[in-house]
């Protein structure tokens, strides 16, 4: 998504805040009334501005660099049902203006697509497994294990298989285009297509032009054409083809062929070759993941030789289990580097052999230490958010003495002799937004922080799969960009006052201080972290790219 403009932004931000003059509503609304791209953003931060405990002044600042106070700690309850009310107050002003609000949360056709997020259509299949697929149209960055509704899928290449709540199973060869119009119901517009059908599944009907297929409880495959013919494999079991609409249907058997020629069905060669089975599939797709780990290791091998490289996680064999040691396989790697684990434990990560860090509680974390100060950053990181369950998921975070010593502000943190740092956090917020966050060094009119964040897929219908999640910190430009599975997704300016200590790093959880617990303020990452990387030098978009194509599940 790109950067709202600076004046969209403002309003948006005045209005939320009960700030907006009468001029600045009614432009508001006007830009409101024409402008799709502008009503999403408006709903979006309207969200926000009720669900987080964030100072109101994020949202007031223009775009670009943002200088904001910390938030004051408040009760949970009085936070939120004031926020909710703000909520209430701005959409009944909003209907009040004539502004559709049901465009993004009500309708069901606002956003076509696969993805359909915001869409309140159920979810009605799986995208299982994917073999080289590259996607066309609204669903272009779908990836394994996304919930998929009525619409279109267009695959341009590779093969695919759908898995149907109802009970059935599809493996698309591409290129084709397969339109998903309920959960008993798809049409393949063109291309070819393997349906697999349990006894739940029975009755299931794949059209395709000018033809219909009903499943009696089978395995057959169907082809459309670009000469507009289409041909029907049974391969086994029993189907029933006709014309659409038609009324009358001829039942086939196993090893039956037929095509549709000038509205007459013709007995052809059976070729049940032609359509791959879902064992086919996961074959392919054993091999392609051993042949993209082995690519990967080369890859992670040259990345450790890198200088600028200062962390460099993997989780292979060198990893233990709580409680163990996380080997930093950076050349240049420091004394202290290597991760302490503490509660999180080891899974499967991106493919079959490849192992993974599992956050499941609050207290899971990695510890390390980075010595020295960087004028620019790199952090990038393969992870599966599995549930969003508090405001914020911290993934990287430099921890401030009064967190790890468990002292409140009254207290004196213990002396170390080490280089002082400003506080950096790399996080997530539960709406989807990946930030990084640094502490002014000029806190003279009142601890603030300076707010860099981008919006993401990673919505709360959107998790459960791997993710590429990096950013940048440019020194020399004076930029941060954000980048997800090595697109751009943000670029603002950035105010950098002194360089960054990365001392006391904390990778996947951030303590609370007892003033944040009271409040119900806490941090969590709940998922898996497969790839960690922290380098003090500004990756170009062309190697963040390469990070996502070599590592790509």
């Amino acid at each position: 998504m790109r950067p709202p403009a600076p004046e969209l932004e403002r309003l948006v931000a005045a209005y939320l805040a009960s700030r907006a003059s009468a001029e600045e509503v009614a432009r508001l609304a006007e830009r409101l009334r024409t402008d799709a791209a502008a009503r999403d953003y408006y709903l979006d931060t309207a969200e926000v501005h009720a669900g987080l405990a964030l100072d109101e002044s994020l949202w007031a600042q223009p775009a670009g660099d943002r200088v904001v106070p910390m938030p004051k700690p408040e009760p949970f309850a009085r936070a939120r049902g004031w926020k909710l009310a703000r909520l209430a107050a701005a959409i009944v002003a909003c209907l009040a203006l004539g502004v559709l609000w049901g465009v993004k949360h009500f309708s069901q056709v606002a956003r076509p697509g696969i993805p359909g997020a915001g869409e309140p259509r159920p979810a009605i299949a799986v995208l299982a497994r994917a073999v080289e697929a590259q996607w066309g149209g609204a669903a272009s960055n779908l990836q394994e294990a996304a919930e998929l509704r009525v619409g279109t899928l267009e695959l341009l290449r590779g093969t695919a298989q759908v898995d149907f709540y109802s009970g059935v199973r599809l493996v698309l060869v591409g290129p084709a285009r397969l339109e998903i119009r309920s959960a008993r119901e798809a049409h393949l517009e063109r291309g070819k297509a393997t349906c697999e059908v349990d006894e739940q599944g029975r009755g299931f009907r794949l059209a395709a032009p000018g033809m219909e297929v009903v499943d009696l409880g089978t395995v057959f495959g169907l082809k459309a054409l670009a000469n507009g013919q289409t041909e029907v494999h049974v391969i086994e079991g029993k189907v029933a083809v006709g014309p659409t609409g038609g009324r009358h249907y001829t039942e086939l058997g196993k090893s039956q062929a037929v095509r549709r020629v000038d509205n007459a069905l013709e007995a052809i060669a059976f070729a049940p070759n032609e359509f791959p089975r879902s064992a086919d599939l996961k074959r392919s797709a054993d091999a392609e993941s051993a042949r993209r780990l082995l690519a990967w290791r080369d890859a992670a091998a040259a990345l450790d030789r890198d200088p600028a490289v200062l962390v460099h996680f993997a989780f292979h064999e060198e990893a233990a289990d709580g409680g163990g040691v996380a080997r930093n396989l950076a050349q240049s790697a420091a004394r202290g580097s290597d991760g302490m684990v503490i509660g999180a434990r080891l899974a499967e990560g991106r493919w079959p052999g490849k192992r993974a860090l599992e956050f499941r509680g609050r207290g899971d974390r990695v510890l390390l230490r980075v010595p020295g100060a960087h004028d620019s950053l790199t952090v990038a990181a393969w992870l599966r958010v599995d549930a969003y369950q508090e405001l914020v998921t911290a993934l990287l975070v430099t921890e401030e003495s009064r967190r790890w010593q468990g002292l409140e502000n009254g207290q004196p943190p213990v002396a170390l002799a080490e280089l002082p740092y400003l506080p950096l956090r790399w996080e997530l917020r539960n709406d989807g937004q990946l930030a990084l966050n640094w502490q002014r060094a000029d806190r003279s009119a009142g601890k603030g922080w300076h707010i860099h964040w981008a919006d993401t897929d990673l919505k709360p219908g959107r998790l459960g799969t791997w993710t590429l999640l990096a950013t940048v910190v440019d020194g020399a430009r004076r930029e941060v960009v954000h980048y997800v599975n090595g697109r751009e997704v943000g670029r603002r300016p950035a105010m950098i006052e002194s360089p960054f200590a990365l001392t006391r790093l904390c990778l996947g959880n951030m303590s609370s201080t007892e003033a944040e617990a009271k409040a119900g303020i806490r941090y969590g990452f709940f998922g898996r972290m497969d790839e960690v990387i922290v380098a003090n030098r500004a990756f170009g978009a062309g190697e963040i790219a390469r990070l996502y194509e070599i590592g790509k599940p």
